[in-house]
């Protein structure tokens, strides 16, 4: 089953000769899947929780400290904690236990996040008015993008990766550090301006006149007009890098978190309507009804146990050093994802499924989850552009930095080799699916004069949709057929 299975190590190795029944253990033969099941879909919720809330907070006390850009911090610690699910999927897939799921993991991860993600995206935030998107960042993230996707292909092609090769995505990487680095200067030298700094001139021109009061000013037709006196922020004072309270989905238009002390991003909108204000200045009173009292109680004492275990474990950001909670983060994250790719796996041979295909379907709708709340939280906001660099910079970051790292650390071993035997005709065909999603993501987009709408988006959830399916039919139809010619 593989090299450093727990699994298999409690339970006994398994094999199955046919779906579901024709497996030699009996806690598999009886039912077992529904718990490999259960255990699967925990540890995507728990990797979920402890990114939001840990390992990001985490990264955000790193990159204050370190005093690292807004452009750098985003291509780079934004992109590590919201696919770090994937990099250590594709870790455990590499070192303990062996198999194709790794590299299934992250095909399967950038195919969700070109059509789920934005499609869905797409359909929640645009429900009121379309999304303008601005080509330039399109295009430069795609750009990397087929870039990444071309170096995958061909150090693929001979079914074994070397250690240059490796060593070759990581550098492509990081020349897409430094092309961030200086995006602005870019963007000046090139005379682009974005859509959003574009300002629509008023229908009706507004003079402030010395003798009006402050925010008071006098109209063309003699009028009075309210002018919106801007809160700057002190000389100084730059708005830092903060994940959390772009991803926030609770007060998303507020930057506000949970505990009501407002964070400050650049990508989050500092101005609020007096009831956001109320809202946080006069919260409303604790009741003590003999209702609400059981439901409380109930909350205290039936927690999700690894919530509680992790509360022991890694205290609050503030209470420790950034460094310190992310080594901690990366060290729960290793055990939930090892525990998540080793159920996959058991479920994979008792469904007689490939690893590859476990990791398209199963394992990349898993760990997309925090990417597809980040997107879908900024794009509330109006920032479609950044809700599409998401999805784009993530798959940039899981191909390059998800399969490098892991395959030239191993190649690089002695006595060890990164092979995938016999399995490159399966992978050829799903990263031309990737290639072509994207091709129909960005023609939809020119079409449509680059605004995202609801409908784009049911084009493409309903795209992955037909794709799962096609994916299910390949394995359940035609492999069961064969499996019964060979019988």
């Amino acid at each position: 089953m593989g090299e450093a299975s727990l699994l298999a190590e409690i339970f006994g190795p398994l094999h199955c000769t046919s779906p579901f029944s024709g497996c030699d253990r009996d806690i598999d033969k009886y039912g077992g899947i529904i718990l490999w099941l259960l255990i699967m879909f925990y540890m995507f919720k728990a990797l979920g929780v402890i990114c939001d809330e840990y390992f990001v907070p985490s990264l955000e006390v790193i990159v204050e400290k370190l005093e690292v850009s807004n452009d750098v911090a985003g291509a780079t610690f934004m992109a590590a904690g919201s696919s770090a699910p994937e990099l250590f999927t594709s870790m455990v897939s590499t070192f303990l236990i062996v198999n194709a799921g790794g590299v299934g993991t992250i095909v399967g991860s950038a195919i969700f996040n070109i059509l789920v993600m934005n499609g869905v995206v797409a359909f929640v935030a645009c429900k009121e008015q379309e999304l303008k998107i601005w080509w330039y960042p399109l295009t430069r993230d795609c750009i990397f993008y087929l870039i990444s996707i071309l170096e995958l292909v061909v150090f693929l092609a001979d079914e074994e990766v070397k250690t240059w090769e490796g060593l070759i995505m990581i550098a492509t990487y990081l020349s897409y550090c430094l092309y961030m680095k200086f995006n602005p200067k870019i963007v000046r030298a090139l005379g682009l301006v974005s859509p959003a700094d574009v300002v629509e001139k008023p229908s009706e021109e507004v003079v402030v006149t010395p003798e009006a009061p402050s925010g008071q000013a006098v109209g063309k037709n003699g009028m009075d007009a309210i002018v919106p006196q801007p809160t700057l922020p002190p000389d100084g004072d730059k708005p830092k890098w903060s994940y959390r309270a772009a991803a926030n989905l609770s007060t998303p238009a507020t930057g506000e978190t949970p505990d009501g002390d407002e964070e400050e991003g650049p990508y989050v909108s500092h101005i609020k309507t007096e009831a956001a204000v109320e809202a946080v200045t006069e919260p409303e009173p604790i009741s003590t009804s003999e209702e609400e009292v059981p439901k409380t109680c109930l909350r205290r004492y039936c927690r999700d146990p690894i919530v509680v275990l992790w509360e022991w474990t890694m205290p609050a950001p503030e209470r420790m050093s950034g460094f310190a909670l992310f080594s901690l983060s990366i060290f729960w994250i290793g055990v939930c994802t090892y525990v998540m790719v080793d159920s996959t796996h058991r479920v994979g041979i008792i469904m007689t499924m490939p690893p590859f295909v476990m990791g398209l379907i199963f394992l990349a709708a898993g760990t997309s989850i925090p990417d597809t709340l980040g997107s879908i939280a900024v794009a509330k906001q109006g920032e479609g552009d950044m809700a599409i660099a998401n999805a784009l910079g993530s798959n940039v970051f899981d191909i390059l930095i998800g399969l490098g790292v892991p395959w030239t650390v191993r190649s690089a071993m002695p006595d060890k080799e990164v092979t995938f035997p016999g399995q490159f005709d399966d992978f050829k065909w799903d990263i031309l699916i990737l290639v072509l999603a994207l091709i129909l993501f960005v023609v939809c987009l020119a079409v449509n004069r680059w605004k995202l709408n609801r409908t784009i988006g049911g084009v493409l959830i309903a795209i992955y949709l037909v794709f799962v399916l096609y994916q299910l039919l390949a394995v359940f139809v035609f492999k069961w057929k064969q499996l019964e010619e060979e019988a």
